[in-house]
C-alpha cells in the first residue's frame, strides 16, 4: 500500500528508482503471494459456500479482494485485452493485499484472545493425575486414569490428586479444593462425603469409590463448558453472515447492471466500463462488516485480558451493556483467598506473643493451612519460634508437642474436651468469633486453657468502593460462595452485598 501511494505522488516517484511499469510487476508479484497464501482460506471458503449456493463474509472478501487482483493482473500483464496501457491506467493490489492483511490482523488479536482461554483449559487438563492406585483381589494395582471404571475402589494417598469423583468409603483426610470451589481452607473428608477429581489430598490416606469418570466428572465438564464458549460468534457477527449471504448476490447483481449500462446503454469502453463495475465490487466489500466489528469484538476482549477480565465468549461483551446484577465469588475474590490470623487472646494470664510463639513453633511442623496463618503471623512479627519436642499430630483435630518442658496442645473445641474440662469462656469467646466468619484455634499450656487463635480469609483491600461504585451505576450486586453460610454472611454484610447465595 505504501508504496503504491508513493507512486502515486510526485515526491514518491522520485524516491523510487524503478519506472512505473517495473513498480506494476513488483507489486503484482507481491500481492499473488498475499493473495495465494494468506489470503487462500477465504477463497476456499467463498467455493465451499458457492457450491451450496450460498454466501458469508467469506464470499464478500473473496469477491471484493479477487477481482480487484485479477482486474489489476490483467492490466499488467495483458493490457491489450482492455486495450490501455499499463502505466496509464489506476491498478488496485493496494487495495486487495490491505483488506486481507487488516482482515488477518484482526484474526490474530482474535486467535490471541482465544489463547487466553486455551491456556485456561491446558491448566485444567494438567491438574488432572495421569495414573490412579485401584484395590482389586485385595492388592493395589496402579492403572492409567482413563482406565478406571465406576465403582472402582480407589486408594488416593497423603500428597496425591484425587483422580476422578467418588464418595469416601474408608479413611479421613482432609482435601484441598480451591481449584474447584476456590475455598483456600481444606475440607475434611470421611466415610461418605464426596470428593472431587483433580483435588488436592492433603494428610490422610482415603478409600473412596469411583461415581463419575471420563468426560463424566466435574473438571472434564469444565472443560467441555470453556471449549464450547471458544467456538462461538457475537450475535452481530451472526447478523452480519445473514446480511452477506443476502448483500452479495444484490452487489453481484448491481456491478452487473452497473457494467451493462455504462458498456451497452452510455456507450464508454470497455475498459472504463469494468472500472465501473470493479468500484462497486470495491465499495461493497465488507469493511463495516468484515474489519470493524470482529476488530471491536477483539479489541474489547484483549483491553479486558489486561486488566484481568476474561470474556467468556463474543455474546458475553456484546449484551455487557445490558448487565442489571453482577455476581461475585468470594474466596480470592471479595476475600484474599488465603487464611490469616485475626485475633490473639490469652486468658488465665497468658501474654500474647507466648501463644503466638509456642502455636507457631507447633504449626511449623504441621502442613494444615490454618497453622501456616500463624507461622506467618509470627514471621511477620518478627516472634521467634522455639524448638518442638514429641510432636504429634491427630488428623481432623489437632496437633501437641513440648516447648522447653511445657506440653502444648493446639486443635478443635473436641480435642479440647479430651484433655481439659474447663472450657466454657473459651466456647463463649469461639461463638462470638464464629459470627463474625471466623475459624478459632483452642491453645493449651499443660492441660489449661491458655488463649484463642482466630483466622479467616480477609476482605480485600477497595471492595466496599467497587460495591458502591457498582450500585450507582443502578447495578445490583450479589455473593456466591461454596462457603458455609455463616463466613459468607459476615462477609458480605462486611462488603456491603445484600444478596448472598452459600
Amino acid at each position: 500500500m505504501i508504496v503504491s501511494m508513493m507512486g502515486m505522488s510526485e515526491w514518491g516517484v522520485t524516491i523510487i528508482p524503478f519506472s512505473m511499469e517495473t513498480l506494476n510487476i513488483i507489486l503484482l508479484v507481491a500481492t499473488t503471494l498475499v493473495m495465494l497464501i494468506a489470503g487462500k482460506r477465504f477463497f476456499v471458503n467463498a467455493l465451499r459456500q458457492a457450491k451450496h449456493f450460498s454466501s458469508d463474509m467469506n464470499t464478500l472478501v473473496a469477491v471484493g479482494t479477487g477481482t480487484a487482483y485479477l482486474y489489476s493482473a490483467i492490466v499488467i500483464v495483458f493490457p491489450s485485452i482492455l486495450h490501455i496501457t499499463n502505466a496509464g491506467h489506476h491498478i488496485y493490489f493496494d487495495t486487495a493485499s490491505t483488506i486481507i492483511t487488516l482482515i488477518l490482523f484482526g484474526k490474530v488479536l482474535e486467535a490471541k484472545a482465544k489463547n487466553k482461554t486455551t491456556d485456561a483449559i491446558k491448566k485444567l487438563m494438567g491438574l488432572q493425575p495421569k495414573n490412579a492406585h485401584i484395590i482389586r483381589n485385595d492388592a493395589v494395582v496402579e492403572i492409567p486414569l482413563h482406565e478406571i471404571i465406576l465403582d472402582d475402589i480407589v486408594l488416593v494417598r497423603p500428597g496425591e490428586k484425587i483422580p476422578v469423583d467418588g464418595i469416601v468409603t474408608k479413611g479421613f483426610t482432609t482435601v484441598d479444593e480451591a481449584m474447584v470451589t476456590g475455598e483456600s481452607i481444606p475440607v475434611e473428608k470421611h466415610s461418605g462425603t464426596k470428593v472431587i477429581g483433580s483435588t488436592l489430598n492433603k494428610n490422610g490416606s482415603i478409600q473412596f469409590r469411583a461415581t463419575a469418570v471420563g468426560n463424566n466428572t466435574v473438571v472434564a465438564q469444565i472443560i467441555k463448558l470453556v471449549e464450547d464458549a471458544q467456538s462461538s460468534k457475537a450475535p452481530i457477527q451472526q447478523l452480519a453472515d445473514k446480511i452477506a449471504s443476502v448483500f452479495v448476490p444484490i452487489v453481484m447483481s448491481i456491478a452487473v447492471c452497473t457494467f451493462l449500462v455504462w458498456y451497452i446503454a452510455i456507450g464508454v469502453g470497455f475498459a472504463s466500463a469494468m472500472m465501473n463495475f470493479i468500484t462497486v465490487l470495491i465499495i461493497a466489500c465488507p469493511c463495516a462488516l468484515g474489519l470493524a466489528t470482529p476488530t471491536a469484538i477483539m479489541v474489547g476482549t484483549g483491553v479486558g485480558a489486561s486488566n484481568g477480565i476474561l470474556i467468556k465468549n463474543a455474546e458475553s461483551l456484546e449484551r455487557t451493556h445490558k448487565i442489571q446484577t453482577m455476581v461475585f465469588d468470594k474466596t480470592g475474590t471479595i476475600t484474599e483467598g488465603h487464611p490469616s490470623v485475626t485475633n490473639v487472646i490469652p486468658l488465665h494470664n497468658y501474654d500474647e506473643q507466648l501463644l503466638i510463639t509456642f502455636s507457631a513453633s507447633l504449626e511449623q511442623h504441621s502442613e494444615h493451612p490454618l497453622g501456616k496463618a500463624i507461622v506467618d503471623y509470627a514471621i511477620k512479627n518478627s516472634i521467634p519460634l522455639q524448638e518442638v519436642t514429641s510432636f504429634q499430630s491427630t488428623t481432623g483435630f489437632g496437633i501437641s508437642g513440648s516447648i522447653q518442658g511445657e506440653k502444648i496442645i493446639i486443635g478443635n473445641i473436641a480435642l479440647m474436651k479430651e484433655h481439659t474440662a474447663n472450657i466454657v469462656e473459651a466456647e463463649h469467646i469461639a461463638a462470638t468469633l464464629s459470627a463474625e466468619g471466623k475459624t478459632s484455634l483452642y491453645i493449651l499450656i499443660n492441660n489449661e486453657i491458655a488463649g484463642i487463635i482466630a483466622v479467616a480469609d480477609m476482605m480485600q483491600t477497595h471492595v466496599r468502593e467497587t460495591m458502591h461504585a457498582l450500585k450507582k451505576m443502578n447495578i445490583a450486586v450479589a455473593m456466591i460462595t461454596g462457603d458455609n453460610k455463616n463466613t459468607a454472611r459476615v462477609i458480605a454484610t462486611s462488603a456491603q452485598i445484600p444478596t448472598v447465595i452459600a
